[in-house]
């Protein structure tokens, strides 16, 4: 144990050994701010037993330098057995810098700074210095002005919010750094004019719960809650809470701890989002439900009530819009050609277009746009491309917040483009084929569908009637046993089926031999005409 004057106020530092740590807080006690403090160095817990339990007023620094927990632990124990009053300040070094400040907190250590921080470890001591100066009149106002100073720098410089809310005797909150403010969106003063505010994140309900749950020795509560602003903005907020006491669970406020998730929520729904719209495709819902159900979807991650698809039909070169909300436009547009609208615009790019007032102004004198319908004060479009191909647009405005919309709500509408994208064109392919199937159906004209193999796969009714064979009879079978070895060569090559070349050893072979050779090289479609004397068809698919 270092031998010290004794003095008002006194620094005890455990350290295990001279290290860097510990000459940088003899440093910092050597100047003359400080001159009424003792400076205590001891190398066990031990001697630091000793210096607790004479009375001791001041601070006890326990310099930590392992990723583990313990030896806070036991310094805790000992400030509750032998000197309740005294407040514990971990310095973090080595190693221990990778502990969680917010479980050293709950463990009843008071602050908790990294002694590679010259400011924020100067700043905290200056705290506990004023902390005194009601006991002691040693402290100079313009002392306090810098630690003021320091600490709101330090505090302010954190990559996370900070909110310390007062329990008693009424609650309010008496600061917000500078992160804190950004993720809750208002400031200390704001707060102060509006009190309600503050049930964004901790809604009284919610301090009895957490001061209930520290009470019966529970961890602390984490919570994830979802923030809507006035400028249509939401933002997903993980907060943790500390409830702070002096002794003996005396809470006096809560320390609430804030990081903004927004981007890791998005990109979780999102994912999720996605795999909810491709199982759309694979259901018998018409693609105006889906749209439906797109709508939803994004709505929850973007604060949209305008919200439209347009399809573009390449044949007709004609713009219609199956899918249409609006709160300024009730009425769905009608199908157009040669339009001069935004999604026109957007077509003809194949880009993305994020329109402002300045947008608007600058398209329309160059002739690139008509505003049609009511001018909004921001539109958002993207295109809708699968495969290289423009198949339409999907589109938000809004007509009163032209920030309403910015990088992320773009992100979002182009992430699910794709996708949407992929959908319309599955279903309009499912709905050509379902129109094919029934057309192949209800034909006249008898149709055999065969695999490589070849075993027969598919035929319609007019095989039945015209062959007299039913489907249980001939399905997973050779088409060859069609052929009794009597029909001419020239009606076989008038079904379009090539016949395998001559070789040796089977020059001899059979009509219907060579025809199942040829089988073997891709599925075919034979239509058999109800008239068997009629030129039949054949379709090959490649």
């Amino acid at each position: 144990m270092e031998p010290s004057i004794s003095k008002p106020w006194q620094v005890l530092l455990y350290s295990q050994e001279n290290t860097n740590c510990s000459e940088l807080i003899k440093d910092l006690l050597s100047h003359e701010a400080f001159a009424h403090c003792s400076f205590i160095h001891v190398h066990s817990l031990a001697d630091a037993q000793s210096v607790l339990v004479n009375r001791f007023g001041g601070v006890f620094l326990v310099h930590i330098v392992e990723n583990d927990y313990s030896l806070a632990k036991q310094a805790a124990a000992l400030r509750d057995e032998f000197s309740p009053q005294t407040s514990i300040i971990a310095l973090l070094d080595g190693d221990g810098l990778t502990l969680d400040i917010a479980k050293l907190l709950s463990m009843d250590i008071d602050e908790v700074i990294h002694c590679n921080s010259t400011q924020w470890l100067k700043a905290t001591l200056f705290k506990y210095f004023f902390t005194k100066r009601f006991q002691h009149n040693f402290i100079p106002q313009n002392d306090s002005n810098v630690y003021h100073s320091h600490i709101n720098k330090i505090y302010n410089e954190l990559p996370f919010g900070l909110v310390r809310v007062i329990l008693q005797p009424e609650v309010y909150i008496d600061y917000i750094n500078r992160e804190a403010q950004r993720i809750l969106g208002y400031s200390l003063e704001q707060h102060e004019q509006q009190p309600e505010l503050r049930n964004r994140f901790i809604p009284d309900e919610r301090i009895k719960l957490i001061l209930e749950n520290a009470t019966t020795g529970g961890d602390l509560i984490h919570r994830r809650i979802k923030i809507s602003f006035e400028n249509e903005v939401n933002r997903w907020v993980e907060a943790v809470y500390i409830p702070a006491f002096e002794y003996k669970k005396n809470y006096k406020s809560i320390l609430v701890v804030l990081r903004d998730v927004t981007d890791e929520e998005i990109n979780k729904a999102l994912q999720k989002s996605v795999y909810d719209i491709a199982r759309l495709t694979s259901t018998s819902f018409s693609l105006n439900r889906i749209f439906t159900i797109i709508h939803k979807i994004i709505s929850d991650l973007i604060n949209i009530d305008n919200f439209y698809i347009a399809l573009f039909d390449e044949e007709k070169q004609e713009v219609s819009f199956p899918y249409f909300v609006d709160s300024a436009d009730n009425q769905t547009p009608k199908p157009r050609k040669d339009g001069h609208g935004l999604t026109e615009y957007v077509l003809r790019t194949g880009k993305t277009l994020m329109c402002q007032p300045h947008c608007f102004d600058e398209l329309i004198y160059k002739n690139e746009i008509d505003i049609i319908g009511t001018k909004p004060k921001v539109w958002l479009g993207v295109p809708l491309k699968f495969h290289g191909k423009v198949l339409g647009v999907m589109a938000v405005q809004h007509y009163s917040n032209a920030e309403a919309f910015g990088e992320r709500e773009q992100y979002i509408l182009e992430y699910f483009s794709e996708q949407v994208a992929r959908t319309i064109d599955f279903k309009r392919k499912a709905d050509t084929v379902k129109l094919l199937s029934t057309a192949v159906e209800q034909s006249p004209v008898s149709v055999l569908i065969t695999t490589l193999k070849p075993e027969i796969v598919y035929v319609n009714s007019a095989f039945t009637r015209v062959t007299g064979y039913e489907p249980s009879e001939v399905l997973g079978k050779n088409p060859r046993f069609l052929q009794s070895g009597q029909t001419p060569r020239s009606v076989m090559l008038s079904f379009g089926i090539p016949l395998p070349p001559a070789k040796p050893g089977v020059e001899n072979l059979s009509i219907s031999e060579r025809m199942a050779k040829s089988f073997t090289k891709s599925p075919l479609f034979y239509l058999f005409p109800m008239n068997w004397e009629s030129q039949p068809t054949t379709l090959q698919l490649n």
